[in-house]
């Protein structure tokens, strides 16, 4: 510390944003709006249904605010150059389409388990005998499929 520090210096603690659950609120309001202006959108998403990310404080919170509206809006083709560009580097080895190949059954088992709320429903709907869903799920353990 420098001598003229304690003499002409403000300290501001600031607690974690974590602890100011207001200020959430209102950042989560900011973002939004931000994020409706980058993509040129309109409508609102309820903020009440995500779980606010706020592992680094308000970045994280931005962050999670902004991929939102992103995947909101994107089709089909975009969503595969998304994973084109996510494979492009990592591909190179003998497995790499067992490897890879929970970036498409994990997705879709998660939201055929939230939509169908059945993994009976789930099987039928992805002509899947029950037992070989269920092999799935199991496998893919660590991702937390059990819904």
């Amino acid at each position: 510390m420098q001598i003229g520090d304690e003499f002409f210096s403000i300290r501001l603690q600031l607690p974690s944003l974590r602890e100011r659950p207001e200020d959430v609120t209102l950042l989560q309001k900011k973002f939004i709006e931000e994020a409706k202006s980058i993509f040129g959108v309109n409508k609102d998403f309820e903020s009440t249904a995500i779980v606010p990310d706020l592992s680094n404080n308000a970045y994280s919170l931005r962050r999670q605010i902004t991929i939102h509206y992103l995947l909101s809006d994107i089709n089909e083709s975009e969503l595969m150059g998304v994973m084109e560009s996510f494979l492009i580097d990592k591909l190179g080895s003998n497995n790499d389409y067992r490897d890879f190949l929970h970036l498409y059954e994990v997705p879709l088992i998660r939201a055929g388990m939230k939509r169908f709320k059945s993994q009976l429903q789930l099987a039928e709907r992805l002509g899947l005998n029950r037992n070989t869903l269920r092999k799935k799920i199991a496998e893919y353990d660590a991702f937390d499929l059990e819904i």
